[in-house]
């Protein structure tokens, strides 16, 4: 099971920040992406990281990082990108090109089949059964991804994350 989730705050207005749905909602998957990502932790080095990430403190500076200029603006300038019809919503159709092209720059000896795979269930669980992202679900899915290949907390590390 997952562990529960009791953050402390150093202050009113960080619990009232923390409270809003929105932000408790983000709070609670990156949570839950950290207790994935601990249970999958193979070496010592690995759970002491996600230790220091997933701590009470890491969860609220990761969140908080979401807010950052430099990271949204990143992030408006994937989206725009990936939303080559302007409908404002990343459609399957856009995911899978946005996917492929992602898979090729990562590893371009992945198969086609393969690739496509990978891309149908990463769409089943990026999109939750709807029919298309909106720009927050969009968001929190790139941000998910930067962070998966990120060790720090600083702002540059996510909006120039390397994958290697």
């Amino acid at each position: 099971g997952v562990a529960p989730l009791e953050l402390e705050f150093s202050s009113r207005a960080e619990a009232r920040w923390f409270a809003q749905p929105r932000i408790s909602q983000l709070v609670r998957r990156m949570h839950a992406l950290g207790e994935h990502a601990k249970a999958e932790a193979t070496t010592r080095r690995e759970k002491k990281l996600l230790e220091k990430f997933y701590s009470n403190d890491g969860l609220k500076r990761r969140v908080k990082l979401l807010f950052e200029p430099d990271i949204v603006d990143a992030l408006e300038r994937i989206w725009l990108a990936a939303d080559t019809d302007g409908s404002h919503t990343i459609e399957k159709n856009e995911y899978l090109v946005m996917h492929r092209k992602l898979v090729l720059a990562l590893d371009p000896a992945t198969s086609p089949k393969k690739a496509f795979k990978a891309a149908e269930e990463d769409w089943m669980k990026d999109s939750e059964g709807k029919a298309s992202l909106d720009k927050d679900r969009f968001f929190w899915c790139w941000f998910e991804l930067a962070d998966l290949w990120t060790d720090s907390f600083d702002v540059a590390a996510y909006v120039q994350v390397r994958m290697h």
